[in-house]
């Protein structure tokens, strides 16, 4: 080989390898500042010790709906309510009085759900319904989960209701 080619050859590894190290190097980022002012605490999934937890033995949880299913009942207009909680959701079926105007129910379905917030802070969100056949749907889940059947078994029912009901009240 010539002594030519062998300068040329040397010169082209050479550049490979300069390449290849150069461009295997981290990109470099500008560094961001953080906003004057005290370092933010970071949050933890950890419920402050004060505030009370919604129960999971069925029982204490079938109370817990009946007592909201009467709070809810108070608001005017409500005939009667049927409560189904699952986390801190409460889902809400409502018979209403037969002469209720249509106008007013969006407005009973608000009320009872910050009546129900109101009885029972851990509950967190609210959805209401006052359509007759998901009401018949909710209230025999509630039965059934009366009946000693775990709220497992209605996972998806329930979610479907969710769903199909909306929020009518959400709070973080």
């Amino acid at each position: 080989m010539s002594k030519n080619r062998k300068i040329i050859i040397l010169a082209i590894v050479c550049l490979i390898l300069t390449f290849t190290l150069l461009g295997c190097t981290a990109q470099r980022r500008p560094e961001q500042t953080p906003a004057p002012g005290p370092t933010p605490i970071p949050q933890q999934n950890v419920p402050p010790q004060n505030q009370e937890q919604i129960p999971t033995d069925p029982t204490e949880l079938n109370k817990l709906a009946q007592n909201l299913a009467k709070e809810a009942a108070k608001v005017n207009g409500v005939k009667d309510a049927t409560v189904v909680i699952t986390g801190n959701t409460a889902l809400v079926g409502l018979d209403l009085a037969a002469n209720t105007p249509t106008q007013q129910i969006n407005s009973i379905q608000e009320q009872v759900a910050n009546t129900i917030k109101q009885a029972d802070q851990r509950i967190k969100n609210v959805s209401v319904t006052a359509d007759a056949d998901l009401t018949t749907r909710i209230r025999n889940i509630g039965q059934e989960i009366a009946n000693g059947k775990p709220i497992s078994g209605f996972a998806q029912e329930i979610d479907d209701l969710i769903k199909r009901i909306g929020p009518t009240m959400n709070t973080r």
